[in-house]
C-alpha cells in the first residue's frame, strides 16, 4: 500500500528516521563483536549498513519497514 517518497522532503524524513532506528541497532550489535574484529572494521561495517539500510526505507517506505521486521521475527 506504500509508495515511493513523492518529494525530497518526505525521502529526508523517512531516511533520517531509518538513520536513527539502524544507527543505534547496528552500533548495538557492533558493541558485541568490536572485541574480536578491532574498532575501525567495526565502526566501517555499522555505517554501511546503517546507510544502506536508511537508504532502502527511504526509497521504498512502509514496504521496507515491513519487510525489514518480518525478517527479523524470526520466532
Amino acid at each position: 500500500m506504500s509508495s515511493p517518497p513523492a518529494d525530497r522532503f518526505e525521502f529526508w524524513v523517512r531516511f533520517i528516521c531509518g538513520f536513527v532506528f539502524f544507527g543505534a541497532a547496528t552500533v548495538l550489535i557492533g558493541i558485541r563483536f568490536s572485541d574480536s574484529a578491532g574498532l575501525i572494521p567495526t565502526l566501517f561495517s555499522c555505517l554501511a549498513i546503517t546507510l544502506a539500510m536508511s537508504f532502502y526505507v527511504a526509497r521504498i517506505g512502509d514496504d521496507g519497514w515491513r519487510n525489514i521486521l518480518s525478517q527479523l521475527r524470526w520466532w
